[in-house]
């Protein structure tokens, strides 16, 4: 189920626009559980009794946003910060019940707010289509560039906020820099402002790494391709604002993260502050792992709330996601790093997830620099020597020669973690560094040396009974983000047969003798 165009588009009459005055209230405390959703808009609509003088001079904030559960303690403040001492009575007014009655008519109007069951794709949000989405998180739409009309250009952001909050709004993952956000996390970063001033200061970009976003930025690099490091100086300005989700896709954090990327892209990024464009080789919003490596982020968090709206003798009360500034477990605001750091405090994300994110929000340019001088300063399959003795290679690698089954035994049984590492430059991405890890003793009935180069068979050899697979050293060492298939038994079919993180992925494997077949390119080594 999802939402017509047309009530995202809704436009105000000219007395409505020139009465409504919007105020977020951001109440100190602390936000109660996710609301179940139950109806596509749900709202309740309660109709006044009192006089229009009274209703006239209410009419003067037309709505309010209440941030928090729909509870007559979080109303009755929002409602105080915009009437002061006479809340309570305007509330009653409003609610066309007699004062001192309200808190029951409250928890009534609440009742009928129901949170929503249909959702927005995020194409309707903009309405110009697919690839102009794409144009604009990469920082190249007409709405980065030509600003001589923005009211006419992007003034339905505006209209999208006041009447399309209300709803989930969908992931974009048909954009390149949004199909994968393993860290959960995202940002929008922006060097430049519609009148063409540079925006508040808020970070500094140590790198930008051209493989992040090759599909941004249309350069072809490989994984140790091309970089920029930035010498950040006191007359540059760049502005960051993140957002980060839960790993539970039934916390309010990860149902409304797509509305954390429209507010902190198109309506806080573009129609608030009107920043634009995008650090020079890298997209101007996407996933954080297609980002700049930059030192600090601002960060934003989608929460619960309510729109409390008066208008013609009648309150309507809505679902309403508020957005809020970050804030760390003491109620402080907080960056984008700070914050992850409290998601792993409350098992919303862990350790190694935050691990992650810092390889993007680094703190400092040094540390962030230098990472990137380790990676790219050698090819990625970088062979340290002190590490790993090589056993058998061709292609590229020819010149490492077979050592034969019993000197690789004698390697192998003096590893201490019992890993063989494969590398294949001519491999699919997934399958470019192989970790295999055993996890039982090798029997004297199977040659595990031949196993490897030639026949991958299951016999003594089963996935995660017999060894593990991984993409990375340090997953093979902590045991994390294991492989989870594998097949055997095709004779004269090396390692690692069809085997795959997640499934089945062919044409990557090897055979060496007694002709070489499969990819080619390939080295095994055995670590020390």
């Amino acid at each position: 189920l999802t939402v017509p165009s047309h009530m995202l588009d809704k436009q105000q009459t000219n007395h409505q626009v020139k009465t409504m005055v919007k105020t977020s209230l951001i109440l100190l405390t602390t936000l109660p559980a996710l609301i179940e959703c139950s109806t596509l808009r749900g709202s309740s609509e309660l109709e006044s009794n009192n006089s229009d003088e009274v209703n006239r001079d209410l009419q003067t904030a037309s709505y309010v946003n209440v941030v928090g559960a729909c509870n007559y303690s979080n109303v009755l403040a929002g409602y105080k910060t915009v009437y002061g001492n006479t809340a309570s009575s305007v509330l009653a007014s409003q609610l066309g019940v007699a004062a001192g009655t309200e808190e029951s008519a409250v928890t009534s109007a609440c009742v009928g707010a129901a949170g929503p069951s249909g959702s927005v794709p995020f194409n309707m949000l903009a309405n110009e289509g697919i690839q102009f989405d794409q144009n604009y998180m990469n920082g190249n739409s007409d709405w980065n560039l030509d600003h001589s009309d923005g009211a006419t250009r992007y003034g339905r952001v505006k209209r999208v906020y006041d009447n399309g909050m209300h709803y989930p709004v969908e992931w974009p993952e048909y954009m390149t820099q949004f199909k994968s956000c393993d860290t959960r996390a995202a940002m929008c970063c922006y060097v430049s402002t519609r009148s063409g001033t540079n925006p508040a200061r808020n970070t500094d970009v140590c790198v930008v790494d051209f493989y992040r976003a090759m599909y941004s930025n249309h350069v072809g690099v490989g994984r140790n391709g091309g970089f920029s490091v930035y010498n950040a100086k006191a007359s540059d300005a760049v502005n960051c604002q993140g957002f980060a989700w839960s790993s539970d896709e039934e916390d309010f954090s990860a149902k409304y993260k797509g509305n954390s990327l429209f507010y902190a892209s198109m309506y806080n990024g573009l129609h608030e502050q009107g920043m634009t464009k995008n650090v020079p080789g890298a997209p101007m919003c996407g996933c954080v792992e297609s980002m700049p490596i930059v030192t600090t982020a601002d960060c934003t968090e989608a929460v619960e709330g309510y729109r409390f709206h008066y208008y013609s003798n009648k309150l309507t009360v809505a679902f309403d996601v508020q957005f809020v500034p970050c804030t760390d477990s003491s109620g402080v605001e907080v960056g984008l790093s700070a914050y992850y750091d409290k998601l792993v405090t409350d098992g919303k994300a862990t350790e190694d997830d935050k691990a992650k994110l810092d390889k993007t929000i680094v703190g400092t340019c040094d540390a962030g620099t230098n990472s990137v001088f380790v990676k790219k300063g050698r090819p990625w399959w970088y062979i340290d020597s002190q590490k790993w003795t090589t056993f058998a290679g061709r292609g590229s690698f020819a010149e490492t020669p077979e050592i034969g089954k019993e000197q690789f035994m004698t390697l192998f049984n003096a590893s201490a973690n019992k890993i063989v590492r494969r590398v294949c430059r001519s491999c699919w991405e997934s399958h470019r560094e192989i970790y295999y890890k055993r996890i039982t003793p090798v029997p004297s009935t199977l040659d595990l040396y031949d196993t490897f180069l030639n026949n991958w068979f299951s016999a003594d050899n089963a996935l995660n009974e017999d060894f593990e697979l991984y993409s990375t050293y340090e997953d093979a060492l902590s045991g994390d983000n294991k492989w989870t298939y594998c097949n055997y038994d095709d004779e004269n079919v090396g390692f690692p047969r069809d085997c795959g993180p997640t499934g089945y992925i062919p044409s990557n494997w090897s055979t060496f003798s007694p002709e070489e077949r499969g990819v080619k390119d390939v080295i095994f080594m055995v670590e020390k």
